[in-house]
């Protein structure tokens, strides 16, 4: 899955995309929204047995996460986490600024 960020007339949207480039979501209006949609489409779609009780990842506060980091050095090899569902969203395909910088 892939983020794209689009200019439309009702302002910035944010959908995923899969690898041949089909939409997968509706257009979200905030990063938050597209990441919790993700979220909750990874553990909808999830086949084995799911042991998280919650699909908030306790990582995703970013003051506790640096607390933990500095107090646990074993967590250094992987501190996003293990899980597709716990890595950082980022944009893959920025739309909007190319359509910004084509008004300019």
């Amino acid at each position: 899955m892939k983020l794209v960020k689009n200019l439309t007339d009702n302002g910035i949207r944010f959908y995923w995309i899969d690898e041949s480039e089909d939409r997968l979501s509706p257009e979200l209006a905030t990063l938050q929204l597209a990441k919790e949609w993700r979220i909750q489409t990874l553990f909808n779609t999830y086949k084995a047995v799911e042991r998280r009780s919650s699909i908030i990842d306790r990582r995703s506060d970013s003051n506790k996460r640096e607390r933990i980091s500095k107090n646990h050095h074993s967590l250094q090899s992987n501190p996003q986490g293990r899980r597709v569902a716990d890595r950082v969203v980022e944009v893959y395909i920025d739309l909007a600024k190319k359509q910004l910088q084509a008004l300019c």
